[in-house]
């Protein structure tokens, strides 16, 4: 059963619900670095959000345990990896992940804008159903699909 997140919940909050949702424990690392990732709205890599901390004072933090934190948040949905640039995103959906959804990263190769959006899985049933038929035995959790070219903002200047 898919967990609602009203639209009002910080990424903090839902970063709580989900690791609570998920048998995680709720510590106050993961939050302060939940409350990091809160303010970031560009891609980043686990070496800015830990520059970030240091830059805050919060000292206390290594390197490994933002690194361990950003795959827990990933493998949990909260955020996407961006390609193979090492950067994440923040989930921008509304509602806690689910396997219903795809995700579709809008990636533009001049400026490198990111944006994320949401469809819903039966919008493209019959990719589903192809990558079934090429291997039978793969059972899906999920996709993320990223998409590069230009943005808007770039097309206006050209």
């Amino acid at each position: 059963m898919e967990a609602s997140l009203d639209c009002c919940h910080s990424f903090k909050e839902k970063c709580a619900e989900k690791l609570k949702d998920q048998g995680h424990r709720i510590t106050r690392t993961r939050m302060t670095i939940s409350e990091t990732l809160q303010e970031l709205n560009i891609p980043f890599t686990a070496k800015d959000v830990h520059q970030r901390l240091i830059d805050q004072g919060q000292t206390s933090f290594d390197f490994a345990t933002v690194y361990r934190t950003l795959q827990t948040y990933s493998d949990l949905e909260l955020i996407h990896l961006v390609g193979q640039s090492g950067r994440y995103i923040k989930c921008n959906s509304e509602h806690i992940c689910h396997d219903k959804l795809v995700h579709i990263i809008y990636r533009c190769e001049e400026c490198s804008k990111v944006e994320e959006h949401q469809l819903d899985q039966e919008l493209v049933g019959s990719f589903f159903f192809m990558t079934k038929q090429i291997n039978p035995s793969f059972e899906s959790k999920g996709m993320l699909m990223e998409l590069s070219g230009q943005c808007s903002d770039c097309a206006d200047k050209a």
